[in-house]
């Protein structure tokens, strides 16, 4: 796993994993380190090397300096390191992503927030509520990999 709060810090590395001639890659952001490790296992185990962000700033500059086949959004978090979590967060770092790869990528929001479900519903994002996590996450991401 690699964490890029301070963009330095390096944690161990998940096992390699094949995907035609390279790795399916994810970025997962969150400010939650457990929902952070919940996730990372989840993407693990089906196949996914997982790099992940605490913020905005720092899931930017994954962005735009590695490419990802999936990016897993939360709905909420902050802005830069040391900021409260910004509601919209998850949406603006979506509008982000997308003007940067389009539909080369596949990207679900989570979060426990009505608000950002009906923004995702809105603008035809993939949502999934946290609360449904353990039960649908695998399923949903298999969906989106077929």
């Amino acid at each position: 796993m690699q964490v890029f709060a301070d963009r330095t810090e390096t944690i161990e590395k998940p096992h390699e994993v094949s995907y035609g001639n390279r790795e399916k890659m994810a970025l997962h952001v969150d400010d939650e380190e457990e929902w952070r490790d919940i996730v990372e296992r989840s993407l693990t185990s089906l196949g996914y090397k997982v790099v992940q962000a605490a913020n905005f700033q720092d899931a930017e500059f994954s962005a735009k300096n590695q490419r990802f086949d999936l990016y897993v959004i939360d709905g909420t978090f902050p802005m830069k390191p040391e900021e409260a979590g910004d509601r919209e967060a998850g949406l603006k770092l979506y509008k982000l992503l997308n003007d940067l790869h389009g539909d080369s990528s596949k990207y679900v929001l989570l979060s426990g927030d009505g608000y950002v479900e009906d923004a995702c519903e809105r603008n035809g994002i993939p949502f999934l509520y946290k609360s449904h996590f353990a039960k649908k996450f695998e399923s949903f991401i298999k969906a989106l990999d077929k």
